[in-house]
């Protein structure tokens, strides 16, 4: 136009023919720029070189990243994902903006969104939460891609590597013992105490305790009914409820409730919980017999929050006891798996098994004794294997006994004594385990004693079938 600082126009053809004028910028070199690629676009178009899908993801990167971070996120809530949830997605896309300095979806890429993860690892965040932030930038970006506001993930596949999180745990949950579980029980106020007996009896998790609805017990028929909006596998869910706990919510004052009301109002905080924790453990050192026992209880992990190995107690370590004191009772794993209402068992076993260094002793001394299982060589010889010989291709076998009879085939065919055999075989079973080649039992039972390398008919043909022939072979390189 002639007038400093006012942006020049384009004028051009597109791929239907029209002419299209569009805005350009101050500088008249950058204007033409921008005209000849939208001269080769529609070029493009009209050979069919360009799809539509490219017009389409031109147009969705020019858009700010901020408005497909609301409209990813506006998405989840539609598909019922818990409000915390999402709002935690949201503190992590802003800090990767904000870090990267992305404006457009292609600003995105590996090399600024892996220094954004090694900044927070050195900000000193735990490995899980690390990749808990990977985790999310690669499903915001799946979820352009999905809805054709991306061409690729630049993110997915193994560009960025996941942390290892065994080896940087930070909140490590332990499982209360027997002795911890019953003392904080008995000690906590009822409105209390009936809300850790509920979450330990059927592992409900804290969320699900604070929605679960009055109607969803089932006191007769002693079962709670996990819906799916509140499950966190988002599937309906029956758990099956101890009698001693149907009586106790029976005993409940809710004749005033309606059905769709919470079953519990209000649930403990953390710091009540260890509130509670600690007014157990004081009553649990009061009620030692002397003193020497009382300083042991004051230094013990009994109830403490954090243990000397750092592990720590919570609400939702109840699941965890639970399941652990299942297993200590030989609970097999799949009714575990299916009591904790986990997906893959390995879930179960990882992260909600806490079997300690008691369990593996007393494992251990429940094994039967050694010297129960020795036995004396005097009280009987060990049997010994023999090779396979004869036509039957039976493995043979010897036992020596010094007792009669002394199986052997007699002129009648029937068993004798070793008594009543004359010759080399009359001697005793240990000895006749050495019977030469050139004894063996002809055909009719008779004893046929041949000397060295005989020619005879007789003694080739009971070396043959005579069974006794087998025995002999069989033990004749084993004296």
């Amino acid at each position: 136009r002639g007038r400093k600082g006012r942006p020049w126009y384009i004028s051009y053809t597109d791929e239907h023919g029209r002419r299209r004028t569009v805005r350009g910028c101050t500088d008249r070199d950058g204007t033409r720029t921008i005209a000849r690629h939208l001269e080769n676009q529609a070029a493009q178009r009209r050979t069919g070189a360009r799809k539509a899908v490219h017009d389409r993801l031109d147009k969705q990167g020019m858009r700010p990243i901020t408005e497909h971070v609301d409209d990813y996120l506006a998405d989840c809530l539609y598909l019922g994902q818990d409000p915390t949830h999402i709002g935690i997605k949201r503190t992590q896309l802003k800090r990767l903006i904000e870090h990267t300095g992305a404006v457009r979806l292609d600003d995105l890429e590996p090399n600024n969104a892996g220094k954004f993860l090694q900044d927070l690892k050195r900000k000193g965040l735990s490995a899980r939460t690390v990749n808990h932030h990977r985790t999310t930038a690669i499903a915001f970006l799946y979820w352009c891609v999905t809805k054709g506001r991306l061409g690729s993930n630049p993110l997915g596949g193994k560009v960025m590597k996941l942390l290892d999180e065994d080896l940087d745990k930070r909140r490590v949950r332990r499982a209360l013992s027997e002795d911890e579980l019953a003392w904080l029980l008995s000690t906590a106020p009822p409105h209390r105490s009936i809300v850790y007996r509920v979450a330990y009896w059927t592992g409900l998790r804290r969320r699900e305790l604070r929605v679960i609805l009055v109607r969803d017990f089932d006191l007769e028929r002693r079962v709670v009914h996990v819906r799916a909006k509140v499950s966190k596998a988002k599937r309906d869910d029956w758990i099956a409820l101890r009698a001693e706990l149907a009586e106790t919510l029976a005993q409940r004052p809710l004749e005033n409730a309606n059905p769709t009301d919470r079953m519990f109002s209000t649930l403990p905080s953390i710091r009540t919980f260890h509130a509670d924790c600690e007014r157990a453990k004081r009553a649990w050192i009061d009620a030692a017999p002397d003193n020497a026992e009382r300083e042991r209880r004051e230094g013990s992990d009994f109830l403490k929050r954090f243990d000397a190995m750092g592990r720590q107690v919570d609400l939702h370590g109840m699941r965890k006891t639970l399941n652990t004191h299942l297993a200590r009772n030989n609970v097999a794993l799949e009714v575990r798996q299916s009591i904790m209402r986990h997906a893959d068992p390995k879930t179960t076993i990882k992260h909600y098994t806490d079997l300690r260094l008691d369990d593996n002793t007393s494992a251990i001394e429940s094994m039967p004794t050694i010297d129960k299982l020795k036995t004396t060589t005097t009280e009987v010889d060990s049997v010994q294997e023999l090779s396979a010989t004869g036509t039957d291709g039976v493995a043979a076998s010897w036992q020596r006994i010094d007792s009669e009879p002394v199986v052997f085939g007699g002129d009648d065919g029937q068993p004798m004594a070793k008594s009543d055999i004359t010759g080399p075989l009359g001697q005793s079973a240990c000895e006749a385990s050495q019977v030469p080649y050139n004894q063996t039992v002809g055909d009719d039972g008779r004893l046929v004693a041949t000397q060295g390398e005989s020619g005879d008919e007789t003694a080739r043909k009971s070396l043959k079938h005579g069974r006794l022939a087998q025995l002999a072979r069989a033990h004749g390189s084993h004296p």
